[in-house]
This record gives C-alpha cells, sequence and structure tokens, in this order.
C-alpha cells in the first residue's frame, strides 16, 4: 500500500475462532525492505465477544501509545470507554440509557493528578416514537454544566431526519452563530441518496454535497 507518507505493509493475526487479535503497519523501504516503523494495535473480547480493550503501540511494546478499556452491561449496552495515553491524561466516557435501551447521555471526565474532572455531558432527547430529535452538549464550569451547543432534529413523516441543524449558546439563548446544517433525501425504500451540508466559516456560507449510490447488494455503497 501506498500514501502521502511512503509505502507501507499492513499485517493481520487472528485468533483461533477467526477474530482479530492484531493489526499492524510496516514501513518499506524503496528497496524492498520492512524499515523500523512498526504500529500495532491489539484486541481483547469478552465471553461476549466484545472488544474490551484495544492497545496501541509505536515500535511494538517499546512505547505504549494509548489504551481503551470498554465495559459492558448484560444487554451488549457500551457503558464506560477510558483512554488512557503514555501520559497518563487519561478519558473516562460514561454512557448512561433509558428503559428503551436508547443512549440518552455521554458524559466525558479526564484524569489529572490522579483526579477525574467533569468536560463535557451530552444528553440525547427522543420523541415518544423513539427518534432521536435532539443533543445537547454542556461543558463544565465553575462546578456546573453550562450550556456549550446543540443539534435540533427535524423529522420527515417517517421519523428519518431531513435536517439537523448545529446551533451554540451565546449565554442568554441559542443562536446560529458558527452554524452548520445538514439536508438529507431519500428514495422510495427510505435509503440515503443525498446529504447535502451547508456550514459557515469564516462568514462564508459553503457547502458540500454528498450523494449515494446503492447496489443490488445493500451493504454496498458508494
Amino acid at each position: 500500500m501506498g500514501s502521502e507518507y511512503g509505502d507501507f505493509q499492513a499485517r493481520f493475526q487472528y485468533y483461533p475462532n477467526g477474530l482479530l487479535e492484531t493489526k499492524r503497519a510496516l514501513s518499506v523501504h524503496p528497496s524492498g525492505e520492512i524499515c523500523d516503523y512498526d504500529h500495532t494495535y491489539w484486541f481483547v473480547y469478552d465471553s461476549d465477544l466484545h472488544v474490551i480493550q484495544q492497545n496501541d503501540t509505536y515500535y511494538g511494546d517499546w512505547i505504549r501509545l494509548n489504551k481503551e478499556t470498554r465495559g459492558f452491561s448484560e444487554d451488549s449496552l457500551l457503558l464506560t470507554r477510558q483512554n488512557d495515553p503514555y501520559n497518563d491524561s487519561a478519558t473516562l466516557i460514561t454512557y448512561g440509557y433509558d428503559e428503551q435501551g436508547h443512549r440518552v447521555s455521554a458524559l466525558t471526565q479526564k484524569r489529572y493528578n490522579g483526579v477525574w474532572e467533569n468536560q463535557k455531558l451530552v444528553q440525547y432527547h427522543f420523541n415518544p416514537y423513539g427518534c432521536l430529535t435532539l443533543a445537547e452538549i454542556k461543558t463544565w464550569q465553575e462546578n456546573g454544566w453550562i450550556n456549550a451547543n446543540r443539534a435540533v432534529y427535524e423529522l420527515d413523516e417517517m421519523g428519518y431526519p431531513s435536517m439537523i441543524t448545529f446551533e451554540k449558546w451565546d449565554g442568554e439563548a441559542w443562536v446560529n452563530g458558527v452554524w452548520q446544517a445538514d439536508f438529507y433525501l431519500y428514495n422510495e425504500d427510505h435509503l440515503k441518496q443525498q446529504n447535502d451540508l451547508l456550514y459557515s466559516y469564516k462568514g462564508n456560507i459553503n457547502k458540500i454535497e454528498l450523494s449515494y449510490t446503492t447496489t443490488d447488494n445493500p451493504r454496498i455503497h458508494i
């Protein structure tokens, strides 16, 4: 394989049950020799085949860049994700769910000198039919949660997002300061056909249009 950073080889190793154990990136010298760059991901699973730990290392075991540990409920819901980089500034995300299994919150905390401090709280709101209608982001300031940003979902008659608007809190109200909006179009089978993204950058309104083509195999999209 090749990239703007040079050629490299990817190697994969599997457990006897077929689950991925490691994946590695090895740089390739122009002469064809494998160089000493070695970036390796190690995966650990629980009895329900969830990835409960992912170790990211550089030069094999010489330097551990990051370790991600995940915790799941008996219903296979992701409860926690903890990232432990080499510099000890760990991040912990704790997820909350309602009785229907909808994720209603995500609390982010960082560890400084052994103490966990609140950073960000995302709260998700659903309509009676279980469709996401609002996602609010709050930041921790002076021992309290302060509004920061939110995403407002407008749904079509089938309950699919037709537009998502991103706003920020100016201290008194929600405003379209630095904002963006996503517009979605679907075909008769309600498969996504187009996603138009409008966003503001340095005072100008910009647009990105993503189009989707569905093949006979529903798992393949172009």
